[in-house]
């Protein structure tokens, strides 16, 4: 089936990027071992309830090779349009700076988007997620805007996302998530599924296993880091200690508890060996980048969806 975008009025307010420094003579912060380096950070910018409204992406440390100080680049940046009980009305990428070279001050460019249906409890049904502005080349104008994928959502008992399911433009599924919770509800640990296994079938017990992740909690209970793993190790077996880290990300709160700063850890590649990289599926990456369950966002923002 075909979906086509609403198109609300849009509000948009230019918002500084805020730098905030953090421990470690190398701006790297707090990697678990040497064999991690800082890749990314993300600055979150948090209205007066705690839910981010602005997140800006650096991908790169600047001339002086120091993160977190104020020649770091941008390299993306999200926002967030909320309504009164913080729920999302559009969720908002943009990926360049614009003809001025200038980024936040709006001529930047637009390259994804996404707005959201939920059900008369506030809960969020489903997103769905446009990349093009179609034909007309202008982004929410005309209805031609291209869908990406869109994505629905199911609660548990406890009306606990449960799983997650990213939809195709014909329907069809492009992968999903279980979330797993602990006995003080927080969600600690998600699967990733992105095949239906041999007998073609999605949602049954031979579904194949793409990638999953874990959080580790700070003293006060909160989300900490979050680990991501996307090979099983050399048995094949999910979950049983040989699983390769493949990256993760540091949370840094302010007083409130809010988070203000997402570092994403990733394996070094000495020089001469290549630069940094790991060969990762883009999809199976941000795990609840479209939560927005009681709490979820403060614990663990995302700038995904």
């Amino acid at each position: 089936m075909r979906h086509t975008a609403l198109f609300p009025v849009l509000p948009f307010v230019l918002l500084g990027a805020l730098v905030f420094s953090c421990g470690g003579s190398d701006g790297n912060g707090d990697p678990i071992n040497s064999s991690f380096v800082l890749g990314e950070t993300s600055v979150y910018e948090n209205n007066v309830d705690g839910y981010w409204t602005l997140a800006v992406t650096y991908d790169d440390p600047g001339s002086d090779g120091v993160w977190h100080t104020s020649d770091d680049v941008v390299g993306q940046y999200s926002t967030v349009d909320r309504n009164p009980d913080n729920t999302r009305t559009l969720w908002s990428r943009y990926f360049g700076p614009g003809l001025n070279g200038i980024w936040l001050d709006g001529d930047d460019v637009l390259g994804e988007y996404c707005l959201y249906q939920y059900n008369t409890y506030g809960d969020m049904l489903e997103g769905y997620v446009y990349d093009d502005p179609g034909p007309d080349t202008t982004w929410f104008e005309g209805g031609d805007d291209a869908l990406k994928d869109y994505f629905v959502y199911r609660y548990d008992a406890y009306n606990r996302p449960s799983r997650e399911t990213i939809y195709n433009p014909d329907d069809s599924v492009k992968y999903y998530f279980i979330f797993y919770y602990d006995g003080s509800g927080r969600q600690y640990r998600g699967f990733v599924y992105d095949q239906p296994g041999a007998d073609t079938i999605w949602f049954n017990s031979d579904d194949v296993m793409a990638a999953y992740y874990t959080y580790e909690f700070d003293s006060n209970g909160r989300g900490l880091r979050k680990y991501w793993y996307y090979d099983p190790g050399d048995d094949g077996i999910w979950i049983n200690g040989d699983d390769t880290l493949a990256l993760y990300y540091r949370f840094h709160r302010d007083s409130n508890g809010y988070i203000i700063r997402e570092d994403k850890y990733v394996p070094y590649s000495p020089p001469g060996n290549g630069s940094l990289s790991l060969s990762l599926r883009r999809d199976a990456r941000p795990a609840d980048r479209f939560s927005n369950g009681p709490g979820a966002e403060k614990q663990v923002p995302s700038t995904e969806y």
